[in-house]
């Protein structure tokens, strides 16, 4: 009688990584409103924003904060767009940056920011008045080139 001693061989392969899809992250711009913007109190100001990832947009957690902390979140549409609105007093008097913030189910994040001023324009010139007299009312002076 004869024996046979099968071995088994047992083959190795080389393989490169597979990337998870979820293993890029998001990247956003904020399209508006433009860098050093300027509103008053009152204005309801919107910013909008683009978000791209390559997981579904339903997935990522959008949030927006500006010079005093959180202002909102938001969800971006199928295409990634995505927008927030706040009235002007909702925000620091004064200069302001405005940060979206995307973070997708793995803990990927991007970020954005802008910067605007609400309140008082940076930009305006006193004028300077003068009275008339004791109780009566000041009489403005533009001098116009």
């Amino acid at each position: 009688m004869r024996c046979a001693l099968l071995v088994p061989v047992l083959l190795l392969g080389c393989t490169e990584p597979v990337l998870n899809s979820s293993d890029q992250a998001p990247t956003l711009s904020i399209v508006a409103p433009q860098a050093e913007t300027h509103f008053e109190v009152g204005d309801l100001i919107e910013f909008v924003a683009v978000v791209t990832d390559d997981r579904p947009m339903e997935e990522l957690t959008l949030t927006w904060s500006g010079t005093l902390g959180l202002l909102g979140t938001s969800t971006a549409d199928a295409e990634g767009n995505t927008f927030l609105a706040v009235l002007g007093e909702e925000l620091l008097a004064g200069a302001n940056v405005v940060t979206l913030e995307a973070v997708d189910v793995a803990g990927n994040a991007a970020s954005d920011a802008v910067q605007i001023s609400v309140g008082a324009d940076p930009d305006a010139t006193t004028v300077p008045t003068t009275g008339t007299g004791v109780g009566e009312a000041p009489t403005l002076i533009i001098n116009s080139p």
